[in-house]
């Protein structure tokens, strides 16, 4: 069952206040990587899909390093096509790209785009601690 979006106290959520997406831990981690809900709110469209996420190891290191320098990409994605991408413009803003495909034939995609500062970057990565720790993935 997919959570509601209302419920904040879990995930990783990434918002300007209008628009967001939420990462939630679905189980524990398999070979394709972290069961994951991913909860989208666009405008007037919002919606959840589940997915494996790959590698919150590698998304975490890529945050540290665009909070350090500002500058770079960060990004979280699936063999199902869902990502997500932030990408800091050396400046301090971050956009965060999302891509979260409902299904493939037909194809039905909500993509959308935000802008947050990378100020929020420290309590996400946090987020990414709490939600999702190592082992990111499971041969097992």
């Amino acid at each position: 069952m997919l959570k509601d979006m209302a419920d904040d106290s879990s995930g990783i959520l990434i918002s300007d206040g209008l628009s967001s997406v939420r990462l939630t831990r679905n189980g524990k981690p398999r070979e394709l990587g972290y069961p994951t809900i991913i909860e989208v709110h666009a405008g007037p469209f919002q919606g959840a899909v589940a997915d494996e996420l790959l590698d919150y190891g590698d998304f975490r290191t890529q945050l540290k390093a665009i909070h350090i320098s500002l500058r770079g990409v960060a990004k979280l994605g699936s063999y199902e096509g869902n990502e997500i991408e932030l990408v800091g413009d050396g400046r301090g803003a971050v956009g965060v790209r999302v891509r979260v495909i409902g299904r493939h034939v037909p194809l039905t995609e909500l993509k959308f785009q935000i802008f947050i500062d990378q100020s929020y970057l420290p309590a996400i990565i946090q987020q990414v601690d709490a939600e999702f720790p190592p082992p990111y993935r499971s041969i097992a």
